[in-house]
C-alpha cells in the first residue's frame, strides 16, 4: 500500500505543468540561484567598489583567471541589445562588448549586463532559456593593447531599466539612486 501511494504521489508530480504558459512577450519567472552564469574562480570585483577618479563599479566581476569559458543565461529572458560597434583596438573591443538580458525576476522586470564576452551565440530580438550559452569570456587588454589573460571574466550589472552606455563604472550617486542593482545578494549566490 505504500508504495502505491508513492508512486501515485510521483506520477501526480510528474503530471504537473511547472511554469507559465502565459505567451506574452514578457519572460517567465525562473530560480537562478540553482545555475551561476559562468564557472568562476573568485569575485575580483564586487559591486559598487569604486574604481578610479570617483567611478563605482555597476556589477560584479566574475573572474575565471585566463579561461574563455562559457557564459550561460542563469534566468529566462530574452535579448534586448548587443553592443554592434566595431572597434579597432583589442582593448575597445574588451571593454564595450555588451549583451543585455530582459527577464522577469519576482514579478519585477530586469535587465542584466554581461560585459567582456565574444562569440554571441544569439541575436537582438532571440528568447533565451536557462542554462543557454549566450557568448563566451573575452581576453582582456589593457589600455596599451596588452594581453592579459589573467584578467579574464564577466562582468555581471543588474539594473530595473535598458541603458546602452556608461554600464560599467559611474558615479557613486548614480550607482546607488538609478536602478543599479548587486547581482549576488539579488539572485542570494
Amino acid at each position: 500500500m505504500k508504495n502505491i501511494i508513492i508512486l501515485c504521489c510521483l506520477t501526480l508530480l510528474l503530471s504537473c505543468s511547472f511554469g507559465n504558459d502565459d505567451k506574452s512577450d514578457e519572460t517567465t519567472t525562473t530560480n537562478p540561484s540553482i545555475l551561476k552564469p559562468v564557472d568562476y574562480d573568485y569575485i575580483s570585483q564586487g559591486f559598487g567598489n569604486q574604481y578610479s577618479q570617483g567611478r563605482y563599479h555597476t556589477g560584479v566581476d566574475f573572474s575565471t583567471g585566463n579561461r574563455n569559458d562559457a557564459v550561460k543565461a542563469f534566468i529566462d529572458g530574452k535579448i534586448e541589445f548587443i553592443n554592434k560597434n566595431t572597434y579597432t583596438t583589442e582593448y575597445d573591443k574588451y571593454w564595450n562588448s555588451l549583451i543585455v538580458v530582459k527577464s522577469l525576476y519576482k514579478n519585477k522586470t530586469i535587465y542584466l549586463y554581461f560585459g567582456h564576452l565574444n562569440n554571441y551565440q544569439y541575436s537582438e530580438g532571440s528568447t533565451i532559456k536557462k542554462n543557454d550559452t549566450i557568448g563566451y569570456i573575452r581576453n582582456a587588454y589593457d589600455i596599451n593593447g596588452n594581453l592579459h589573460r589573467n584578467n579574464n571574466h564577466l562582468h555581471l550589472s543588474v539594473k530595473s531599466d535598458l541603458v546602452k552606455s556608461n554600464w560599467g563604472y559611474i558615479s557613486q550617486s548614480d550607482v546607488w539612486n538609478y536602478g543599479w542593482q548587486n547581482s549576488i545578494s539579488l539572485f542570494s549566490w
